[in-house]
């Protein structure tokens, strides 16, 4: 039918799994030019239309079966995917989500609903994901409103970042800090957010806030253990017992590591 599945929360689609895996397939796709991608992409896509309810919105096929404003990177690869295989659906279904993203936002900057469970304060992580989808829907469909909710919960989690770069590992919605330990996965995604905006804005405490989150993560990598499963790895936490992905190195992290440091070295590259 198009979804994909994590079968540790049973055998039926999730939104949130598919947008991920969306992203894969479209970036395939623009590389290889091969249309079994493309193929597969508009399966997804088109799920996630059917996944929506009347009003356009993701509120069934997630995680506990509640409405995430941490989708809006789902609804952000929905437009991607309109942009390379246009289907009106697909951006209609997108700015529903979006506009209701924004809906949602504080006036702290951080957002209602951002969790995995509606009683808990949302992981920095969470938080992330939620700014970077209305971010890049904003830049790909040329509207202000998801640019500016974007920047404002940007500068929302930039307020709590300490002089070594430490972000608590889960924030309130009215911006206080929620937790003693970071979310290292967080910090990575943030510095990608903040060295995108620094891009955009030329705002150096952007860039500031992006190197010391970077830098407080690279602090708690052990690069010279011989276990090459710990090796060089990121942790869900610092320390690793908090409460995001306790006691694991999520792959996921390392993922955006890397992706933090080639920007912050192309963004260098740019200033030199």
């Amino acid at each position: 039918d198009g979804a994909i599945a994590n079968t540790r929360y049973g055998k039926g689609g999730i939104v949130f799994d598919t947008g991920q895996v969306l992203q894969g397939l479209i970036r395939a796709y623009t590389e290889v030019k091969d249309s079994v991608f493309l193929d597969s992409a508009n399966r997804a896509g088109q799920w996630l239309v059917r996944s929506a309810d009347e009003a356009g919105l993701w509120t069934r096929n997630t995680h506990n079966e509640i409405p995430h404003v941490y989708n809006s990177r789902v609804a952000w690869k929905l437009v991607k995917l309109h942009t390379v295989s246009p289907d009106a659906e697909f951006e209609r279904v997108a700015r529903a989500n979006l506009d209701w993203a924004v809906s949602q936002q504080q006036s702290s900057g951080l957002f209602e609903q951002c969790a995995f469970t509606p009683e808990a304060a949302p992981f920095v992580h969470t938080i992330a994901y939620a700014i970077r989808g209305l971010l890049e829907a904003g830049q790909l469909l040329n509207d202000s409103t998801y640019t500016e909710s974007a920047i404002a919960g940007a500068r929302a989690v930039q307020k709590l970042v300490a002089e070594d770069g430490f972000i608590p590992g889960q924030i309130n919605v009215d911006g206080t800090s929620a937790a003693g330990y970071c979310c290292l996965t967080g910090n990575c995604q943030m510095a990608i957010i903040w060295l995108q905006l620094f891009k955009m804005t030329g705002e150096m405490d952007f860039y500031i806030a992006a190197g010391k989150s970077l830098r407080y993560v690279m602090d708690t990598q052990d690069i010279a253990i011989e276990d090459p499963n710990i090796r060089g790895a990121v942790k869900g936490s610092q320390p690793i017992w908090g409460r995001y992905t306790r006691l694991s190195y999520p792959g996921w992290a390392t993922k955006f590591f890397i992706d933090g440091l080639l920007l912050l070295g192309q963004v260098e590259n740019e200033m030199s």
